[in-house]
């Protein structure tokens, strides 16, 4: 279904108020009956036909009558004929977007009811009229919303692996502090709150010196500006020995990889 985003603003073009808008719209997609009005549609396809581009025409037959006299129907005509406009806005639009959901093209669509009707022969008209319109919104909207989830994907991603180029300074580090458990785990914590106290731990458990080992070992995938961009600038200027060897510039460096204040 498209966004409620597209509804609405076509609900404005065709001078539904808002309030019945938002009424209308959350009781379709109520999840106890959501698009309960496939129950009143009979839909019959063409096959492929070449002198449409390999495209179909599909029609939809809405049973107007049965629709009215249904539950359903009697729910929306408490709204009136904005109430009803409404629905048949927000009919058409949900199967144009079903339409074009998985295709590169889509079909053309053809909406018919069995008795003649003067709101559906206005919203049905309003439809062909904005269809361009329509498409562009609602492909414009499955575009953004592809890249948002690719974007989340791939944060997620990026989140992962900073996390496990992270986890390798903690290698071979042996051990239980009580009570908090494993070395590794013990220092994963408390580098969230100090660097000076953490650096200081390392020292006391003897485990310095893995940890710069672990450090230099590892010290390539810092290199990537896009997991790690907060060293940029740092290891623009110094190589690694150099950061391991200055010990304001290891801290500064610990600090920005590990997001700490302190």
């Amino acid at each position: 279904m498209p966004s409620w985003r597209i509804h609405r603003k076509y609900g404005r073009l065709l001078g539904i108020d808002e309030e019945v808008q938002r009424l209308v719209d959350g009781f379709i997609d109520s999840r106890d009956h959501h698009d309960f009005y496939d129950f009143f549609i009979e839909k019959t396809q063409t096959p492929k036909l070449r002198i449409l581009g390999g495209r179909r025409i599909i029609s939809y037959y809405f049973d107007y009558s049965r629709f009215m006299s249904s539950e359903y129907g009697r729910e929306i005509e408490k709204f009136g004929e904005e109430g009803l406009k409404c629905f048949l806005l927000h009919m058409f639009l949900d199967i144009i977007e079903r339409n074009i959901r998985y295709k590169g093209t889509p079909d053309l669509i053809n909406f018919e009811i069995y008795e003649h009707d003067m709101i559906f022969d206005e919203v049905k008209s309003f439809i062909i009229a904005n269809y361009d319109a329509i498409l562009r919104d609602i492909a414009n909207e499955k575009f953004s919303k592809k890249h948002r989830l690719k974007e989340a994907e791939y944060n997620m991603v990026k989140g992962r692996y900073k996390s496990a180029v992270l986890l390798t300074l903690f290698r071979g580090m042996k051990g239980v502090v009580p009570p908090y458990g494993s070395k590794p785990m013990y220092y994963r914590k408390i580098v969230k709150h100090s660097i000076d106290n953490f650096l200081r731990e390392l020292e006391a458990h003897g485990d310095y010196d893995i940890f710069v080992n672990n450090l230099l070992k590892n010290f390539e995938k810092f290199n990537n500006e896009e997991v790690f961009p907060e060293v940029k600038d740092i290891l623009e200027k110094y190589s690694a020995n150099e950061i391991i060897k200055n010990e304001n510039l290891l801290k500064e460096f610990l600090r920005r990889i590990f997001k700490i204040n302190s």
